[in-house]
Parts: C-alpha cells; structure tokens; sequence
C-alpha cells in the first residue's frame, strides 16, 4: 500500500554477484548512519576530471578499497551492509562521479569568487562561509542534500567524486556516508589516489579489515573502568541535555571558516610552552603541541558568551583516532590503512569560569592531560566498554558531564596531512615536476551538528584552517573576540 501512496522508495533490486559486507560494529552508529560528509579541495591550477576519476576508479577496483564501490543496502533484519559489485562498469561505477566546466577564471565566477584566499592576515579572521561553496562541493549544486536513504534506495556507490573546473581553479569534492570512514580512513584514500596520479602503485598498501571486522572484539575485554564513567550522563540526562538546547540542536545555525595565520598561531604556543617551562618544578617536564593549544584557545572564544562567572559544565571532546593505539593488535600492521571508523573521544570537563579565567597555558595542558590518560590502550577499550554496555543499539559516542553542559566536539585533520598531497600529476598543462597541493579544504556535513569543529589542518603557508556551526548569533561573538584580539595583539 505504501508504495502505492509513493510513501516509500523501491529498493534495487538484488545482484546475486554482488559480495555482501555487513557494517562492522563501530561503523553502524546512528550519528555516523545519519551523516553525509563533503570534503572540498581547491587547487590554483586547471586540472585534467578524467585523470582524477581514472586515478581514484582504479584505486577502488584494489584489494581493501572495493568496499567503497559497494552500494549499500537493508538487510531483512533492518541492518545496513555493502553489496560490492563482482566488477565495476559503466553500468554500475566504481565513484559517483559528476563534473561542471565553468570557462572563466574563478574570479569572475559568482560563487568560486567567493573562496577564501587569506593575504597578509597577522590574526585569526572568519574569512567565510563554506555553505556558500555548495555548488562546488555538492553533486546537485547548492541546495542540494543528499541522505542515507538515497545511498539505500539508489545503485549509488558509497564514494562519490564531484569536480568543478574553471580556468585557472579546480575544486575537487570527496563526498560519501560516515559509516564508510573518518578523517585517517579519508587520508588513506587521499594517499592512495595520488600514488596512483605519480604511476606508483608498487607503494599502495593493502587496508586491514578490508570484509571482516578487526574491531569485533573491541570494547568486550575492559580490565580497568574509564577514568570519567562516574561522570557518563545517562539516558535521562541526555533527555534533559536535548530539551535544554533544543533551539541550538534543531533550529537554524551558521557556519563559518576561520583562517589562523602563522605568525600568530606559532607565537601563542611559543608562549604558553615558555609559561609552562618557567612554572614546572625539576621534576616535571610539561609538554603541549600546536593542536592542544589551538583547541584551548578555540574553546575559550566558543565559551565566551558563557561568561567569566558561568559554572556551566563544558565538555570539550577530541576526536582520536584509534589506529596508533591499536597498531600492535587489532589494527596490525599498524603501517597499514584502516579505512572506516575507529574513534576515540578523549573529554576535558570543566566549568566555564575556569576556561575564561585560568591562563591558557594551564588551559592547552588539560587537553594534553585528557589525551595521555584517557588514550592508553586500556582507557580506549574502557571507553568501547561503556559504548557496549551504555548504546549497544544507537552506538553512540558516550556524553561525560551533566544535562547542563554545553558540549564541543573537535576534529583536528592535521594528522591526516591533507594540504600535504601532491596532484600535480594530475594538471591539464604539465607542470615540469612541481608540486601542486591544495590551497584550501572545508568540510559541511548534512545534517549539521552544533559545536562540531574540523580544523582542516595547516596549509602551506603554514596557516591553520577551522570551522563550525553555531546557534544562529553565536558567531557574532566570535567575531568581535577576534576583532578585540586583533586590536589588543592578544592570545
């Protein structure tokens, strides 16, 4: 009957060639099932759409990277699984790809003018609004959004590639469902594309737990508790925590990109490492890099409009990834790529008073200290131990703190080295051996999360790159701190 109304979509039909792989379990979580992410890369040179699709379409067809090429499916339990083609052709594609030429310079195009190229900044600025590169980033064009359900009822592949070619400008859009992988499994990927550009496929790894889960186990074998399982907010304080930010969670949000520039990013870690070096006493060796610093001082402008007197718990978490950690068993070859989902969210909890009042220093050596403790390999499996026991159907991550707080979540791709690729090979007018890297990289997500923040790493300029969505009027504030920083020539 249903059908019949229109009110629900066919499925395609079943192709018994295909090879079914289940979702492993830290794959098949609801946020990740409800996301679509779109990564866009933009290149100061015209570059060649087939030699970028022919390069990333045999990529797919390697052992450990046909699972991107699957389409996805229900199952008749309800579950989701890869139905990966025998062999990809022209009728069933390895990529979803889709290409739009513009014959102008990206300058005179009303949209591609408008990506952000920083010049001689010497402070953070919100240099624009990656919603307004839609048209580069999304397969539709602007407005355009795109579903799990249209993975599920479509014979899409689960990765799709969408180009925009200008004259002078190419913008190169990775998109595919969370479930697929995250940021590390997205720089294998990356790695593997462009090794296949250079004609070096000898180097190309095998990815581990390319049909089977090598995670199965993970989470089931805990032999200490988790450091801050006292402080889990459980089902009716998450109930409390979404009714208390309803507004922020389902209504309107903006986005912007901010661009760090060099000279002050390296000046405010010189400082706070110098500030932790003159207060350790001999025994102690304190130590923070560029990412604990940038995150604390992020936080401090995300907390701003809480202000100095707030008690409100902040629950800042950093996303992990987990291949390191478990490089040496579940995970092994540790030098081989996982592409899917292995996250771990080490948490900071602290009332906001402190944020905005203690000196950054102490500030970036929390997040440091969140890190080293709860990122051993027996706090990690602790971790996946409350995820079992806690959210064995949503498979969430695990929320510390109250229904109070106000939660941040944190990203940081510099690990995943994108602005470090070289595409080169890839140009339409040879480019004598030089590289060509990318000069900007914005991630959106649909649906979009308030307070997630992907710092896309540093360019090289040695600029750092950072985005978000807020609540509709949180970027104001931003803005003006930004601006009272510029004018104070403060951190």
């Amino acid at each position: 009957m249903f059908k019949l109304l229109g009110l629900e979509k066919d499925t395609p039909s079943i192709v018994p060639s295909d090879q079914i792989i289940p979702l492993h379990w830290f794959e098949d979580g609801f946020m990740w099932k409800k996301v679509i992410v779109y990564t866009l890369f933009v290149f100061d040179d015209a570059l060649d759409p087939e030699k970028l699709r022919g390069a990333l379409d045999r990529l797919i067809q390697r052992k450990g990277y046909k699972k991107l090429g699957g389409r996805l499916r229900k199952n008749a339990e309800g579950g989701v699984e890869y139905h990966v083609p025998a062999e990809f052709n022209s009728s069933r594609p390895a990529v979803a790809f889709s290409h739009a030429n513009h014959d102008v310079n990206s300058a005179d195009h009303p949209t591609a003018s408008k990506i952000p190229k920083p010049t001689n900044l010497k402070s953070p600025a919100i240099v624009g609004n990656p919603e307004e590169l839609s048209e580069l980033s999304r397969p539709g064009g602007a407005g355009t959004t795109l579903s799990l359900d249209d993975y599920l009822t479509t014979d899409r592949p689960t990765l799709g590639l969408h180009i925009t070619t200008f004259r002078d400008t190419t913008c190169v859009s990775l998109y595919w469902p969370h479930v697929a992988f995250d940021a590390l499994g997205k720089k294998a990927i990356i790695q593997g594309w462009t090794l296949m550009l250079q004609g070096r496929e000898d180097e190309i790894l095998t990815p581990v737990g390319c049909d089977t889960d090598p995670l199965a186990e993970f989470g089931k074998h805990a032999t200490e508790p988790h450091l801050l399982a006292g402080r889990r907010v459980g089902n009716l304080g998450m109930t409390g925590y979404a009714l208390r930010n309803a507004i922020g969670l389902v209504g309107p949000k903006e986005i912007r990109m901010v661009c760090i520039p060099a000279v002050f990013w390296e000046q405010m870690v010189a400082d706070v490492r110098d500030e932790l070096a003159n207060g350790a006493t001999a025994s102690e060796h304190p130590f923070v890099t560029e990412g604990d610093v940038l995150v604390a001082w992020w936080t401090r402008l995300c907390c701003s409009h809480l202000g100095k007197d707030s008690t409100t718990t902040v629950a800042a978490q950093n996303s992990m990834s987990l291949r390191k950690v478990l490089g040496n068993d579940l995970l092994s070859p540790p030098d081989h790529p996982f592409i899917s989902m292995a996250l771990g969210f080490p948490t900071v909890l602290l009332p906001a008073c402190d944020i905005l009042t203690k000196p950054l220093s102490w500030l970036a050596l929390q997040f440091r200290r969140a890190i080293d403790e709860q990122g051993t390999r027996e706090q990690v499996e602790a971790y996946a131990a409350l995820q079992r026991e806690f959210s064995p159907t949503m498979r969430m991550p695990i929320f510390f703190g109250d229904s109070g707080m106000y939660n941040l979540f944190y990203s940081n791709w510099q690990k995943a080295a994108l602005f470090d690729f070289d595409f080169g090979e890839a140009t339409v007018v040879p480019r004598g051996g030089m590289p060509l890297r990318a000069s900007y990289i914005q991630c959106v997500q649909d649906p979009a999360f308030p307070e997630g923040w992907p710092i896309s790493g540093k360019d090289d300029k040695g600029n750092y790159w950072i985005s978000g969505f807020r609540e509709r009027g949180l970027w104001a504030k931003i803005k003006s701190e930004l601006e009272a920083q510029a004018r104070d020539g403060k951190s």
